[in-house]
């Protein structure tokens, strides 16, 4: 019984403090001021997916372009007719006016006439000429091989030239004068007062009226022969 004594003093010891340690918890939260107990709900993390680092290449398709064919816009020129008059053709270089009708040379170098015809004076020669004279009813060129042709009335001979090259031509009423290509003069034709007989000489212009003529020597002089009423032949 000795034995058992110390073990139920300490039993009692240990209850004690046990009554005074719960009486010193109850003191210091009192039941009313009990606190619920906060739950936390822990939300699982986000998994993220990160983008996929696979680029697919773009399909490109060719394009084909396809040119574009300019069609050229044909321009029509405006052909501008001229106004010709029934008298005086048009396409011409040179002319001459005889008594009762024309001759002139085409810019192609033929003659063309027009007026009276009683004589032949329009029925101009072929072949291409570079200069034209015409009379009182006839007329006389320079073809451009140097040869005179004359045509229309051929009274005392004034439409029958002299053989032979010549490089200038004058025609008067009734008898025509040229310069050969060695510079002298011969006439044909009418030649009542001498106007069908040059002087000697060499000469580079020839011109003649109704019954006299004058020329240009080389040395710059004034020759005339023919008709010399008035002076006309005396220069």
């Amino acid at each position: 019984m000795r034995r058992k004594a110390p073990f139920f003093i300490a039993s009692a010891a240990l209850a004690i403090v046990a009554i005074a340690c719960g009486n010193d918890r109850s003191a210091e939260v009192p039941p009313s001021d009990t606190v619920a107990p906060i739950r936390t709900t822990t939300t699982p993390p986000t998994t993220i997916t990160p983008p996929s680092t696979t680029h697919t290449a773009p399909t490109k398709s060719p394009t084909t372009s396809t040119p574009t064919t300019s069609t050229p816009t044909t321009s029509t020129p405006t052909t501008s007719t001229p106004t010709t008059s029934a008298r005086t053709p048009s396409g011409f270089s040179a002319i001459a006016p005889g008594h009762s009708f024309l001759c002139a040379i085409r810019t192609d170098q033929t003659i063309t006439c027009w007026g009276s015809d009683e004589y032949g004076e329009v029925e101009s020669p072929e072949g291409t000429f570079t200069a034209a004279t015409t009379g009182y009813n006839h007329s006389c060129a320079l073809g451009t091989d140097g040869f005179v042709t004359c045509w229309g009335a051929n009274w005392d001979g004034r439409a029958d030239p002299p053989e032979g090259e010549f490089t200038a031509i004058a025609t008067s009423d009734e008898h025509s004068c040229a310069i050969r290509t060695d510079r002298t003069i011969s006439c044909w034709g009418y030649n009542s007062h001498g106007e069908a007989f040059p002087p000697q000489g060499d000469f580079t212009a020839i011109a003649t009226s109704d019954e006299h003529s004058c020329a240009i020597r080389t040395d710059q002089g004034v020759s005339c022969w023919g008709d010399n009423s008035h002076g006309k032949a005396d220069p």
